[in-house]
């Protein structure tokens, strides 16, 4: 008979995460309080909530409304230094959404444990052997919506330890104060951090994981994966949007000088919006200033 295996894909998004590590663009000052305001400062966190509000739970929910019998749980961590105000507009907005929970890590949690423990949590709860998938995803991204289906076929034992990589989507870049969506990007690029994923298994009955990383993050530089994983570049077509606008940490410097050098072929709003209509929420009863 065959073996009833439990499969399931696990993201994790760092949603403003204050920790005492340099690892993103905007923390590289040497003074913590400095960074600390930066990170949470209005106009950044009131930009980074409404693509989350208006694109991101969106996309996921679409998702999971497509996932079938493969279980998706979204883990959300953020600091538990995020101001209440903020604190308390995540919570209302995940509060109908059973998919996902919020962890509060602290200034000195690792998170790459913070995000393994999660994991671990769960995995262990299941009766059977369980194929899963961790995904990384930024928390202003979106995946498309048959995302569980093309991983799915990578959900058995003989993929442990593999990592595959979803090469094709496309950029948008959005003005929010001016409410102007344009310029959009076709993009091919292979081991982008977004959408990439890592597949693990737990054998039950011995309490063991196959896997020698806990979830994606563990595999460290997403531009080097292939150095130490078997790695799958799946050309599937549009299969995540990644979203520039000037308030994030990079200030969209990425997609401007990307068109110059013609890394990829602009497209039309439409073309995007057709495979990923959250596009369209973007502005609709918008509290945008």
């Amino acid at each position: 008979t065959k073996k009833e295996v439990n499969k399931k894909i696990y993201i994790p998004i760092r949603f403003s995460v204050l920790l005492k590590s340099k690892n993103w663009a905007i923390s590289r000052t040497d003074n913590f309080e400095e960074y600390k305001a930066k990170l949470f400062g209005e106009d950044r966190m009131e930009a980074k909530f409404h693509l989350f509000e208006k694109l991101v739970l969106p996309n996921l929910s679409k998702i999971v409304s497509n996932a079938g019998c493969v279980g998706v749980n979204v883990i959300i961590i953020t600091s538990e230094s995020l101001p209440k105000t903020f604190k308390e507009k995540l919570e209302d907005l995940i509060s109908n959404l059973t998919f996902v929970s919020c962890v509060f890590a602290s200034e000195t949690d690792d998170l790459l444990s913070v995000i393994d423990e999660e994991i671990n949590k769960d995995v262990v709860t299941s009766d059977t052997d369980v194929s899963f998938a961790t995904v990384r995803l930024d928390d202003d991204d979106l995946l498309a919506h048959n995302f569980v289906d093309k991983v799915e076929k990578y959900l058995s034992i003989s993929f442990t330890d593999h990592i595959v990589s979803f090469s094709r989507g496309y950029e948008s870049f959005v003005n929010l104060s001016e409410k102007k969506l344009s310029p959009h990007m076709k993009l091919s690029s292979p081991k982008i951090a977004l959408g990439l994923t890592h597949i693990n298994y737990y054998v039950k009955s011995e309490s063991k994981y196959l896997g020698t990383i806990g979830s994606v993050y563990g595999a460290g530089d997403h531009t080097m994966v292939h150095e130490n994983f078997t790695l799958i570049v799946d050309q599937s077509k549009a299969m995540y949007l990644r979203m520039s606008y000037y308030e994030q940490d990079t200030q969209a410097k990425g997609i401007f000088g990307r068109i110059e050098r013609r890394d990829g072929a602009v497209v039309t709003t439409d073309e995007v919006t057709c495979h990923f209509p959250e596009l369209l929420n973007l502005f609709v009863n918008s509290r945008y200033k």
